[in-house]
């Protein structure tokens, strides 16, 4: 049970790690994105306008984390690589509806978002189910 807990924590942690990543690497490629404010009527109004490649940007951050989050997960369990994979992948996608109801988003990224992860995780457990399924 400790092993899956690490796992499944390990997972999260390097999928938050490289979404922070790439969002301060998208901040510093196009800091006008980045712009903060005080208050939430004005961060409501801004994040209308933001072009629409930061909004791109962030779904491939939550993309690639979900990929690395599940990979790492079913990678440092060998027993149930599946379960702590997609485990760690959900658990990440839970931070990112946080995010989403923090910081007011269009429609169409809230859509989008549980496709991504969705995806990503499974593009991060592929290699486990084929060691499942061969071994």
């Amino acid at each position: 049970m400790l092993r899956h807990i690490v796992a499944i924590v390990a997972g999260v942690s390097a999928g938050w790690i490289v979404v922070a990543a790439i969002d301060l690497v998208g901040l510093w490629l196009f800091p006008e994105a980045g712009a903060q404010s005080a208050h939430a009527g004005q961060l409501s109004q801004m994040v209308g306008e933001l072009p629409d490649y930061s909004l791109w940007i962030k779904q491939l951050a939550w993309f690639i984390g979900a990929v690395s989050s599940a990979w790492l997960a079913s990678r440092m369990h060998a027993g149930d690589r599946l379960i702590c994979g997609g485990m760690a992948a959900l658990l990440l996608l839970a931070l990112s509806v946080v995010s989403l109801i923090v910081n007011p988003s269009p429609l169409w990224f809230i859509l989008l978002t549980p496709i991504v992860f969705l995806s990503g995780a499974t593009v991060g457990l592929l290699p486990s189910m084929r060691t499942a399924s061969a071994g």
